[in-house]
């Protein structure tokens, strides 16, 4: 086992001390999110192939365990850099997901984030309120909301 291709560290520790023990353990997946971040990098198109083979045809060998936080987490590396419409994807793509109306809501702030950092108002306020709508207690979509309409 390795972690320098897994991001879900706890599932190595524990699979590790049940070893020591001489209990049974199970060799934690790869992390989605690793692989996922490189690829979009690189080409995110591709990428984004890479993702649906996986949801498809590898998830015996990727933890897609939360499926969304990977993505999510995905977008943000690309926001990190700049990379705000294939951040914007990304996020649109998770909220095509079976999650929680909280979850919805964050991916729909962070989508609205975006279009703030790109000066388009109008869509960013449409998307504040969309992540408001999944999730009345937002708190940080209605102050960005709050300071959009000002």
């Amino acid at each position: 086992m390795t972690n320098s291709q897994q991001f879900k560290v706890n599932a190595l520790t524990n699979s590790i001390i049940a070893i020591l023990k001489g209990q049974p353990y199970t060799v934690p997946k790869r992390s989605l999110y690793l692989d996922l971040r490189e690829k979009v990098l690189a080409d995110f198109d591709q990428g984004i192939a890479f993702y649906r083979d996986v949801r498809e045809h590898q998830q015996n060998r990727y933890d897609l365990s939360f499926e969304i936080g990977d993505l999510v987490n995905t977008g943000k590396y690309l926001m990190h850099r700049q990379r705000f419409d294939e951040a914007i994807r990304l996020f649109e793509l998770s909220t095509t997901l079976p999650v929680q109306p909280n979850d919805y809501s964050y991916a729909y702030q962070l989508i609205a984030d975006c279009y703030t950092k790109k000066g388009l108002k109008q869509l960013a306020i449409l998307y504040y309120q969309k992540a408001i709508e999944k999730d009345p207690t937002n708190e940080n979509a209605k102050g960005y909301l709050a300071e959009l309409l000002r």
